[in-house]
């Protein structure tokens, strides 16, 4: 007879929880404890076995099931690495706000194997509601709808750098090092986009972010509204 040591370990909002259990290998021979048939004792210690791996399951999925939505009720897709272009990074926002996620970043270049292993199970869990939702294929159609974002935006963000007051803005950036940002958000049933020009400002020898231009922009007709040109620090 010999014994088998089976370790499941959990961490679960900042409380640590371990199941050890053994498991008896018997000889094929019968043997008697105290009145109790060893197999029967065996067969306890490996129902204790599935359940305790069964508990660790439903407990890990129970933590990133919590963590799959944010605070407005959306799927949150985690990423690491390099950031995007920032026109790349808008279309892949806005496409994913259509389609009920959103990205969150949770660290650079410089990972962990265990915080990649950790997104991982983090996303594919999402997936795995995606697929449900969209079908097998989601990726593809989401990646598709997210190279016409792009081009939507490309053309808008050279409207918008063209217009004389954008441009003389974006030119004194640039002088410090720095330059306009835009950020786009389609009106629903419109052809229209809300445009938030952003870009540092330094005042009393610190830097704010600040938005310098609010528009309104028809990429169809490539008319332009401007809303305000009050700068106004973003928090």
């Amino acid at each position: 007879m010999c014994f088998v040591n089976y370790r499941f370990e959990y961490k679960d909002n900042g409380i640590f929880i371990k199941f050890t259990v053994i498991t008896l290998i018997m000889h094929p021979k019968p043997i008697i404890i105290k009145s109790i048939h060893l197999s029967a004792i065996v067969a306890l210690v490996l129902c204790l076995s599935v359940m305790s791996y069964f508990t660790y399951v439903y407990l890990r999925n129970k933590r990133h099931n919590k963590d799959i939505y944010d605070n407005k009720g959306r799927l949150v897709y985690l990423t690491y690495g390099f950031p995007l272009v920032p026109i790349t990074e808008n279309a892949q926002r806005v496409t994913a706000n259509r389609w009920g996620f959103t990205y969150k970043s949770v660290a650079g270049c410089l990972v962990t194997r265990e915080l990649m292993d950790s997104v991982g199970v983090h996303n594919s869990l999402v997936s795995g509601i995606l697929i449900k939702s969209h079908g097998r294929s989601w990726g593809h159609k989401f990646e598709a709808e997210v190279l016409s974002e792009y081009k939507r935006e490309e053309s808008i963000d050279t409207i918008i750098r063209n217009l004389t007051y954008v441009k003389k803005t974006d030119t004194l950036l640039k002088k410090e090092g720095n330059g306009l940002h835009l950020k786009m958000d389609p009106i629903p049933g419109t052809m229209e986009y809300n445009v938030a020009v952003t870009g540092w400002l330094t005042s009393n020898n610190t830097p704010k972010w600040v938005n310098y231009y609010r528009l309104r922009v028809d990429y169809q007709s490539r008319k332009i509204t401007l809303i305000s040109d009050k700068i106004e620090e973003l928090r």
